[in-house]
This record gives C-alpha cells, sequence and structure tokens, in this order.
C-alpha cells in the first residue's frame, strides 16, 4: 500500500503478491488434483492468512500515512501567517 500511495509501485507490488499467494494457490491446485485434502486444505489456509495478512497491511498503512496527514494539517493551522 504505502508503496501505491507513494507512487513508487514499479514491480514491487506484483513481486509481494506472487512470493505470497501464488506457491500457497498452486499447491492447493495440485494437491487437490492428486486426491491430497490434507494438504490442499493447509495450503488454502496459507493463502487465507497470506491475503489476510497484505490486507491488513495495507489498513495498518493507510491508518498511519492518514494520521500522519492528520497531524500534518493541525501543525500548519495552529502556526501564524509570516
Amino acid at each position: 500500500m504505502l508503496s501505491l500511495t507513494s507512487k513508487k509501485s514499479g514491480s514491487l507490488v506484483g513481486v509481494l503478491i506472487s512470493v505470497t499467494t501464488v506457491p500457497a494457490a498452486a499447491n492447493v491446485a495440485v494437491a487437490g488434483a492428486y486426491g491430497v485434502w490434507d494438504e490442499a486444505g493447509g495450503s488454502a489456509v496459507q493463502l487465507v492468512i497470506n491475503v489476510c495478512a497484505i490486507v491488513l497491511a495495507g489498513l495498518l498503512t493507510l491508518a498511519v500515512q492518514q494520521l500522519g496527514w492528520w497531524n500534518l494539517a493541525r501543525r500548519s493551522r495552529r502556526r501564524p501567517a509570516a
């Protein structure tokens, strides 16, 4: 989220998503194709955890940025005009 809001996203976002989601999703598919349901279930849980962690990190990043901008705006309103 930080790279998106600072306009420096580049390939960083794609790499993050790929590293955290593709292996787990692929293992769900392969394990399901072979009928190894315990492993497919474990990989599905890992995928859900990874996606939730990405969303939570994004939300926390936005909250911290919002707080910073709020504090900056509040400080600039207190300063007397020169």
